[in-house]
């Protein structure tokens, strides 16, 4: 028995020191570190933080420090500026912190304790020599003698006492305080995760962001292009994020994102990024698609329709059909099977007319267009679904009539007009941030419905 407990302390000890090996190199790759810096970036940051503060070359950026954590060209940021004292310690007037001109004043007054210990020395040597032999005389000055060295031997056994207990006792080092830098993980589309402003590289070819040159940082990873010249030229010279590749983000490390820019056809067609495979993106003819995923709803998770509406915030005249309404359903959605009992995949055909009558007279700034899907076991039936919008990071998730103030409202999918509570149809305003625009449908849009 006992040596089966310790086996299993060896086992458990080796694992715990190969986690720990793996841990510590995990710590070691500079674009996972968050204090690794580029000295641009950190004096960038600084002054964006500190605009009155000047940026002191050696102090706010420190290159290769600490050691093997952020080898050159990086190095840790520090905030804050040195101080200047009133007074000068020796030659000293500038200071890196309280803590160093702590340092330096302790170890100048031990160097004026010594010199004032060693003219007492030199005084009680004097009146010993010149005693003459008074004895009042000689043990006065072997007092000054006695007490010039013990008081010395004190000096200099404090400091070695201290620096033997903890050398910070006498070094009276601060601890570092460094800029953390944001750490881009990357993940899910380029042009919903990049930081504003900010351009992305091909992955092609390299294992991380850092061993790319700073000619390939050109990719806009949200371009607003358009013209279809400019789009073919785009291409041409890898400026543009196309589907179907991989994106490093700047010191994302190993971590990519997904291209989304597809060029429509040689007809004008237009094409959306969307999965031709359960992991693999490509170029489908479609003005809105995506993949449909639940954690909670049984597969298939859209059992039939999902519908494409209109929604405009002032009623409208509804053609052939009596009354005034704000919605109108457009078209319903291809529904396929892309990964059996774990994901689906919706394709709205790019062919649409926007000529309808609702959208022909919405006026500007009114109109968006939001998803309605029969969900599989909503209770609604097979005529009524729910309504579905953009949520954050390129998501799309059934979350309309909860933020209209309508948790169990359901939307008519039928042939007629479709039918919501009255609260949806007067929440334009609270709802135009998660509907679709007109020119996001004309320029092709993925959105991935989360369940």
């Amino acid at each position: 028995m006992f040596y089966k407990r310790f086996f299993l302390v060896i086992i458990s000890f080796a694992i715990f020191l190969l986690s720990a090996s793996f841990v510590n190199a995990e710590e070691t790759q500079p674009e996972k570190n968050p204090i690794c810096w580029y000295h641009d970036d950190c004096q960038k940051k600084l002054k964006e933080s500190f605009p009155d503060e000047k940026f002191i070359e050696d102090y706010n950026f420190q290159a290769g420090v600490p050691e093997n954590s952020c080898p050159k060209p990086l190095g840790v940021c520090v905030p804050g500026k040195k101080i200047t004292a009133q007074i000068k310690i020796g030659e000293n007037l500038v200071f890196e912190n309280l803590g160093d001109y702590i340092k330096k004043l302790y170890i100048y007054l031990i160097l004026i304790g010594g010199f004032i210990a060693a003219l007492v020395l030199v005084f009680g040597g004097f009146n010993y020599l010149t005693a003459g032999g008074s004895a009042d005389r000689a043990t006065s000055a072997k007092n000054y003698i006695g007490g010039s060295l013990t008081g010395l031997a004190l000096l200099l056994s404090a400091y070695a006492i201290l620096y033997i207990i903890n050398p910070n006792l006498v070094n009276l080092t601060v601890p570092p305080v460094y800029m953390l830098r944001p750490i881009v993980t990357g993940g899910g589309w380029c042009k919903d995760t990049a930081p504003a402003g900010t351009m992305v590289a091909f992955a092609g070819g390299v294992k991380t962001s850092g061993a790319l040159p700073a000619a390939a940082w050109k990719v806009d990873p949200n371009p607003n292009i358009t013209d279809p010249a400019k789009i073919a030229e785009g291409f041409s010279k890898g400026i543009l994020p196309a589907c179907g590749l991989k994106y490093f983000f700047k010191d994302s490390g190993e971590n990519t994102c997904d291209g989304h820019f597809c060029e429509p056809t040689s007809v004008g067609t237009v094409q959306t990024c969307a999965l031709k495979s359960p992991s693999k993106y490509g170029c489908l003819p479609a003005m809105l698609a995506g993949s449909v995923t639940s954690p909670s709803v049984k597969y298939p998770y859209i059992d039939s329709t999902l519908a494409l509406m209109a929604f405009c915030k002032t009623p409208v005249a509804a053609g052939a059909v009596s009354g005034k309404h704000y919605i109108e359903k457009l078209t319903t959605a291809k529904i396929s099977e892309l990964e059996f009992n774990v994901k689906q995949q919706y394709v709205f055909s790019p062919y649409l007319s926007f000529s309808t009558d609702l959208i022909k007279k919405c006026p500007v700034g009114q109109l968006g267009f939001f998803m309605a899907a029969e969900v599989n076991g909503s209770g609604f039936g097979a005529s009524f679904g729910r309504a579905i919008g953009k949520i954050a990071g390129g998501k799309c998730g059934n979350n309309l009539f909860a933020i209209a103030g309508v948790p169990n409202g359901k939307i008519a999918l039928g042939p007629t007009v479709p039918f919501v509570d009255e609260k949806f149809e007067i929440s334009f305003d609270t709802l135009k941030s998660y509907l679709f625009t007109l020119e996001d449908l004309k320029k092709g849009t993925n959105c991935d419905i989360e369940l």
